[in-house]
């Protein structure tokens, strides 16, 4: 009853899930900011996922770790996100928040196979930038407006498979699917007596994507101890991209409101590039463990719907974090049984600016609160700084509260189910 319940619940969150982000300039390029999409619990180490072996939390970011999942797990989390966004002489703060993912993971073979099921923002697209420059190099002035919203969702499934005792393989595939939709609005001196216009463009977006994963957990003669290692890889995904262009007089006009139709379905792709990830950990065994995570992607080979790269290199991102319970098992205490959490991450974005690198830095700590039946609440707190304020570059100081619940399923009538094909 449990899992149906929680298949049900899931099922209804995927079609009502809509995380609202406060937002970036820098979600402008490309297909706009790249979303964290681990669990709460991982995303409180900084993201650390690649080779942190668990039984009783999802690791979505290596499939090949979904073979050790011993329950039915059912876990969903939100976000509150607090941003300051700043030049030299301006700042302005910026608020969202809302669901940040759904992941279901069931042990179709407890201990040799597991299942995963999942939904969360793959990017977020959201800006409102003004600037003032002449029109057409000549001498007037005008202000522009560029507005732009959208991103991209993914719905995924993945699976781990455990070959022998020490190595674990993992497959994912996954459905993206969104849209870009960007204005520009241009807006004379009010003394030209020249009128506003704007140019709208719409994009949808849609394409799979394949990857897997690898794990090998090295298990030492002082029981409990492990040392693991792994790896994921995603292959490069052409996303199919059906655009519309239009003009208008204002920020205001609908496509079913105007004439001036100047791009009608035109069909493109839109390449997003490989990406790889590497990682190694040590685990004390309901105890502490600590772990390096470190993923490369080359965003020099993405291309967007024109064709055009936008100027974007390679991405590098570093994460390192770690986990302590006091007492696991403690009969006497409930504090010795809360994990805490925490991590940071440095990631230097395919975006290179006037000359300056766009580097994103965060500090990630919380606790994991258990409750009935293995279940847990994940409550903690990101902050970090995105970008700079060098050669009149902004710079985005963010804050960030996260909260998961992970429900477990332990009441093992699935299990006896298992038992007669085990």
């Amino acid at each position: 009853m449990r899992i149906l319940i929680s298949t049900i619940f899931f099922c209804f969150l995927i079609l009502s899930a809509k995380a609202q982000h406060s937002g970036s300039p820098y979600s402008i390029y490309g297909v706009g900011i790249l979303e964290d999409n681990e669990v709460t619990f991982n995303k409180l180490k900084g993201g650390l996922g690649i080779s942190s072996p668990k039984t009783y939390v999802i690791n979505n970011v290596n499939p090949a770790l979904l073979a050790l999942n011993s329950f039915t797990i059912f876990d969903f989390g939100v976000e509150y996100d607090q941003r300051t966004v700043a030049t030299d002489s301006l700042s302005q703060d910026q608020k969202g928040g809302g669901l940040s993912y759904i992941s279901l993971a069931v042990p179709l073979k407890t201990g040799k196979w597991g299942l995963n099921l999942g939904v969360n923002p793959y990017s977020i697209i959201k800006y409102n930038i003004n600037s003032e420059r002449d029109i057409f190099n000549d001498t007037t002035q005008a202000l522009y407006e560029y507005i732009g919203d959208g991103g991209l969702t993914e719905v995924y499934i993945q699976s781990g498979y455990k070959i022998a005792k020490p190595l674990y393989i993992g497959f994912k595939a996954a459905y993206l699917f969104g849209s870009k939709n960007t204005h520009t609005v241009i807006s004379p001196e009010p003394a030209t007596n020249a009128f506003s216009s704007a140019l709208f463009r719409s994009e949808k977006s849609n394409g799979f994507l394949f990857g897997f994963g690898a794990a090998y957990i090295k298990e030492f003669k002082t029981e409990g101890n492990f040392l693991s290692v792994g790896a994921i890889y995603e292959l490069n995904t052409n996303l199919n991209t059906t655009r519309d262009e239009w003009l208008g007089n204002n920020s205001d006009v609908e496509i079913s409101d105007t004439v001036n139709l100047i791009v009608d379905g035109a069909k493109s792709e839109i390449t997003v590039p490989r990406k790889l990830g590497l990682g190694i950990s040590y685990t004390k065994e309901y105890k502490w463990s600590i772990g390096l995570d470190y993923y490369m992607q080359d965003w020099s080979d993405f291309s967007n719907s024109a064709g055009l790269n936008e100027g974007m290199t390679r991405s590098n991102k570093w994460i390192l974090g770690g986990e302590y319970t006091p007492d696991f098992f403690s009969v006497n205490s409930y504090w010795k049984r809360v994990t805490f959490l925490a991590g940071i991450r440095f990631v230097k974005t395919p975006l290179s600016l006037q000359n300056e690198d766009i580097n994103n830095f965060g500090i990630n700590f919380g606790v994991s609160l258990p409750f009935s039946n293995g279940s847990t609440v994940n409550l903690g707190f990101t902050g970090g700084r995105f970008g700079t304020t060098n050669n009149n570059l902004i710079r985005e100081n963010y804050f960030k509260i996260s909260l998961g619940i992970s429900f477990n399923d332990q009441s093992y009538g699935w299990y006896r189910k298992q038992r007669k094909f085990n």
